[in-house]
């Protein structure tokens, strides 16, 4: 009941690789915000518990 299966998606590669700089661009400058933001942009059912990025899952 507690295990969650996730749905495997297929991206585009090239799709995949313009969100790449922009996303390492975000962990180069150490913006954990910035960069959790986009990674919950590209995996959009990660939800953060008990963490400070709790509040990027009710935007």
């Amino acid at each position: 009941e507690k295990i969650y299966r996730a749905q495997v998606r297929e991206y585009d590669y090239e799709d995949i690789c313009t969100v790449m700089n922009p996303l390492i661009d975000l962990a180069i400058r150490v913006d954990k915000m910035g960069t959790v933001r986009m990674m919950k942009g590209i995996v959009p059912e990660f939800k953060s518990k008990n963490s400070v990025y709790e509040v990027l899952d009710q935007q």
